[in-house]
Parts: C-alpha cells; structure tokens; sequence
C-alpha cells in the first residue's frame, strides 16, 4: 500500500523546498510503530541546536489530522509511539508531521496522551 507522508517546514529557507512529500510502500498489515519509523528515517529536519520536536499524524484524507500516532524529538534515539502495536486501519493512507519548533517533547507527549492541547 502506498502511504503519502508530509511535513511541516522548520523554517522560511526550508520553505522554499516546500511541499516536503514523498511517497512510501509499506505492507498493509504495518504497525504504528514501523510505519512511524519508516516514514520519518531520514525525512524530518534537524536543526541547529537538536532539539526539534514533532507529532505524527494518521489520516485518511489528505491534509488532515485525524489522530496522534507518536512524538519524535531530535535528540531522542527513537520517537514515542503512542500504540506500538496497532494496526493502520484500511483507508488509512496519509501520514502528517506537525512540527513544533523546541517545545520540550515529554510535554506534548503528556498533552497528546492526555488531549490537552499542544499549545496554550
């Protein structure tokens, strides 16, 4: 199955890179946490200082944030994945990285688990 990810631009030089999609093949059956894991290798942006922070979203639609599915931060060994073993539903097919600049990423794990929101 094929599954559009996107992310959001860190910056206005990264804006001019803009749209930051690509297209991946993953399994059907894929978990959260491979699909987490395939989708932000080598795709987030770092940046100076290494402690970008971001919130994965799963969607059936494009351009749309349906439901939290992990929290990454650059300077963690791997992100946070709210339901590890969790299958994606059919449909869904799209893969959203919000980011949010240097916010510290324990916090907007305990907003997203929580559903507080992830900013005041």
């Amino acid at each position: 199955m094929k599954v559009r990810v996107r992310r959001a631009s860190v910056a206005m030089g990264d804006d001019t890179l803009a749209p930051h999609e690509k297209w991946i093949d993953l399994p059907a059956d894929c978990t959260h946490e491979r699909l987490v894991k395939a989708t932000s290798r080598n795709y987030l942006a770092s940046i100076i200082g290494g402690k970008a922070t971001w919130v994965a979203w799963l969607s059936d639609a494009p351009d749309t944030l349906q439901c939290p599915i992990a929290v990454l931060a650059q300077q963690w060994r791997s992100p946070r994945v709210l339901s590890p073993d969790a299958r994606r539903a059919p449909g869904e097919d799209y893969v959203y990285f919000t980011y949010l600049a240097q916010r510290d990423p324990l916090d907007i794990l305990d907003r997203v688990l929580t559903g507080r929101p992830m900013i005041d």
